[in-house]
Parts: structure tokens; sequence; C-alpha cells
């Protein structure tokens, strides 16, 4: 009790040895160009060429590690890494006892939400109603807590035992709070899910090489003021690549999006790279979208016109997100992702339409 260890080695059928993921030895992965992204998966077969997609067996690079201590960035708090924005980066403040609520602070994952849906953005933002835990969701908490210890160790520790023991220690502090201190029914079921998160977690030394990075920022705790717009939200971590350029990272233990849907995940990070460069005066050079699952590696090369288009959206979504404020209207858009949202049951839409029974049957 208290404490959790998993072994990934004790699953029924067998599986390759983690310890044999050795830098030493050069990895083959397929690059994959789609317009300016780059795509980077495991790859076992030749070169190739599809269309408008060519892909290319190519070595990774082959850093070797080096016995430099990683910068002693104190760990911040679990509450910190859950997915989603959290409490407050959608923050409204009622201007007076009967004056409509005002806007205060935006985080990417909240304006997301009113792009999506405003009906959604006004359950998660206004009314604040609390969603249940979920597995995929202690996951990625516990993985992102994890990736950020294991940079404060020096790079010859940084090893996927270490991770592992890094995730394990994280999970035992983390079971134990009342978000997830239900979330299993068994002690097999919190087994055969830590297992699985450790396979997981492998994947990330299929893509990078943590003993070659030392990061400058990790868990960066953002809010800027972008001449009359506030916005805020937590950078997984920044770097610089082998010439000096600024590079963002983002985390992801869910399954990366088809490459055609690619370009729309890099809302929150050009939002981010946006707040850099208002903050150090330094445009970022390329955010990277890093899917444990698969694993796969987007990459969007970043530019100031991009980051200006960037700064006229939020813009425009904050007036937007203003006046619905002003007006209480916060329509539902119904879609396929209905059926996945925690607010299906209230919400005014699939009432209206009488299919929340459906929907909800459809989950």
């Amino acid at each position: 009790p208290g404490s959790v260890r998993w072994n990934i080695r004790t699953r029924r059928r067998p599986v390759k040895p983690i310890r044999s993921l050795d830098f030493a030895t050069p990895v083959l992965f397929s690059r994959i160009v789609v317009n300016h992204i780059s795509v980077i998966r495991d790859s076992y077969s030749g070169p190739m060429v599809s269309g408008d997609i060519t892909t290319q067996n190519t070595p990774a690079q082959n850093t070797p590690a080096q016995n430099t201590p990683a910068q002693n960035t104190p760990a911040q708090t679990p509450a910190q890494f859950e997915q989603g924005a959290p409490p407050g980066t959608g923050s409204t403040t009622p201007a007076g006892p009967d004056a409509p609520l005002q806007l205060t602070s935006l985080s990417p994952s909240r304006a997301g939400d009113f792009k999506t849906c405003p009906q959604l953005f006004k359950f998660r933002a206004i009314d604040r109603i609390p969603e249940p835990a979920s597995i995929h969701q202690a996951r990625g908490t516990t993985a992102h807590l994890a990736l950020q210890r294991l940079f404060d160790l020096p790079r010859v520790e940084r090893t996927p035992e270490r991770l592992y023991d890094l995730f394990r220690a994280a999970w035992t502090e983390l079971r134990l709070t009342e978000e997830y201190q239900a979330l299993f029914e068994s002690t097999d079921e919190e087994r055969l899910w830590g297992i699985s998160s450790l396979e997981l977690l492998a994947n990330y030394f299929s893509i990078e090489n943590p003993a070659a990075i030392d990061p400058d920022e990790r868990e960066l705790d953002m809010l800027e003021d972008l001449d009359g717009i506030t916005i805020r939200g937590i950078l997984d971590r920044m770097d610089r690549d082998e010439n000096g350029r600024l590079i963002i990272t983002d985390y992801k233990t869910g399954k990366a999006p088809p490459e055609k849907y690619a370009l729309g995940s890099f809302f929150a990070l050009k939002i981010y790279a946006l707040l850099i460069r208002s903050r150090t005066g330094e445009t970022p050079a390329e955010v990277r979208l890093l899917y444990l699952q698969g694993p796969t590696l987007y990459r969007l090369p970043i530019e100031d016109s991009m980051l200006d288009a960037m700064d006229r959206q939020l813009r425009a979504l904050w007036s937007a997100i203003q006046r619905a404020m002003d007006e209480d209207r916060f329509p539902a858009r119904q879609g396929p992702l209905c059926n996945w949202c925690s607010f299906i049951e209230l919400c005014p839409a699939w009432a209206e339409s009488g299919s929340n029974q459906n929907g909800a049957a459809a989950r």
C-alpha cells in the first residue's frame, strides 16, 4: 500500500527486453515530409515514393552521451500536468453584481474548446463542471511528470529503466489524490494499466536520445499580456538544437492524427511559440508534437508571419468569447466527437434533439 511496482517484462507473451534499446547502435527511422510537416516513425521497409509523400530510411542521429548534469529544475506539483488546461486557464470574472462576465485570461486548451464547440467552452470555463477522471488522463498526467523529472538526472542516467522508475514514483504520488484514488476497481486492473503505460513510455527512446538534450525549460507556466489580451498555458519543454535554435516540444500519450489532419494539431504549440516570442523577443525555429503511440513525431517550422496570423486569430477568438458571454449565447456544435464528450447528457443540443440517450449508448 502506498507504492507501486510493475515490471514490463512480466507479461505472459514474450516481449523484446527494454535493455536492448542501445543508442550506441543507430536506429533506422522513416522520415515522411508532408508539406511543411515532418513525420518520423519506426521503419522496417526500404525507400519508397507514394504520391506526394516521400519516404526515406535514415539513421537516427547518434549523439554520444555526455556525463553532464541536466539543469536542476525543481519538480512542480502534479496538478500542473493534467491533460487540458488547469483551473483558471479560461478565467472569467463578473464586473459587478448584475454585470456580464468578463474574460480575464485564455489558455490554448480553452481557446480550442471554443473553436470546437462554444457550449463545451461554457461547461468547462464558465460553469466549471467537474469531469470524471479517466485512465487516459491519468496516464498522460503521470507520463508528463516522469518525462519532466527524467531531465533532472545526469545525462548518463536518462535510461528507460530510470524513466520507468520515475513513472512508478509519480503514480505512487498521484494515485492517492482524490481525483485518482478510485480510478481502478482492482489491483490487477491497475497493474495492467501500469504495464501498458511502461510499454508506451518505451517508445519515447525510439524518437529521442534524452542523453543528448538539456532543456532550457520544462513545464513552463506562462502568463503573457499580448497588448490587451492575457494568454496563459503550460509549455512541456523548450530546448535548442545543434545550431542554437529554439525548439518547443509537446508530449502526447494519445494517438497521432493522420498526416492530412496534423496541421490543426499545432494550434496550441503555435500559441506557445507566440508567447515565447513575446517574452524573449526570439522566434522559435520549430515546434514538435511527440506522440508516444506509434511512435510519431510531427515537426512544423515556425515563421514570424505564422505567429502574426495566430495573434490575429487569438484576438478574434477573444472577441467572440466575450460577445458570447455578453449575450449568454453558446451554441452547441454536434458532431462525431460528441460521443466522447463528458457533458453529452447535459448538452442542450442533444436534449432538444432527443438523441442524448443514443449518444450515451454509442459511447
